[in-house]
């Protein structure tokens, strides 16, 4: 099977067999050892075509993942990025993302684009009559947080790099923006062990719902406090 792909490819890799009663732990163990620059999963066999349905080998793999791992929806056909995107919310792990889709780029081409998703919460209006009423809170400072964010990302990467400032819940808009791209990029959420890949609520419903490829980048080996870099309650589009 694996001589028969190496043909189909035409690409001259090595070939390795790996014998373990978990697939996904022996994908990691193997990467590990080999300090692998990434790891490549497909979608399962049921689900929608062009979606990102995990099996369960691809979801095991990607939690606690010793590399970035990219997902391939059903029936990829393997073409090469050409327009890229990735989301950010200022935190060290979204801006591992961003310095990974930047190298990216730099190194295949395409054109990149930076994605702050920024989302107001919503708090009971105390005295309303009849059925409990809501209303955002927060608006301008989140809206600000947002502008300054991608000011700041930007500033540190190519002048060619297009930015954009979205309101809504992250989720859903970058699933929306993954229709439009032919790569996601997104970080790990903002705890767990550094190096390792630990999806959050965002990036695990990214891997599950989007029509392009997704790459989930590890969290960075510095330490740093991610919720240094966002106000209280914004929503984090690398989460």
């Amino acid at each position: 099977m694996l001589e028969a792909a190496r043909v189909a490819l035409g690409a001259d890799a090595e070939l390795v067999t790996v014998a373990d009663a978990s697939p996904a732990r022996a994908l990691q163990q193997v990467a590990q050892e080999r300090e692998a620059d990434l790891i490549v999963v497909g979608s399962a066999h049921h689900g929608a075509v062009g979606r990102i349905v995990l099996g369960d080998v691809g979801r095991v793999v990607l939690h606690d993942a010793p590399c970035p791992v990219a997902v391939a929806p059903k029936d990829f056909d393997g073409a090469a990025p050409r327009q890229v995107a990735v989301g950010c919310d200022g935190t060290p792990e979204s801006q591992a993302a961003v310095d990974a889709a930047r190298d990216l780029v730099a190194t295949h081409g395409g054109a990149l684009t930076v994605y702050v998703v920024w989302e107001a919460p919503v708090v009971p209006v105390t005295g309303a009559p009849g059925a409990p009423a809501y209303v955002s809170q927060g608006l301008p400072e989140r809206r600000r947080w947002a502008e300054e964010t991608l000011e700041e990302t930007l500033a540190r990467l190519p002048g060619a790099t297009a930015g954009k400032v979205l309101n809504g819940r992250p989720r859903i808009e970058l699933e929306a923006i993954a229709s439009r791209h032919d790569l996601l990029v997104v970080g790990s959420r903002g705890w767990g062990t550094a190096r390792r890949v630990a999806l959050g609520s965002t990036s695990d419903w990214l891997v599950h719902h989007a029509a392009c490829p997704v790459l989930v980048v590890p969290r960075p080996a510095d330490g740093a406090d991610p919720a240094a870099a966002a106000p209280p309650q914004a929503a984090s589009a690398a989460h």
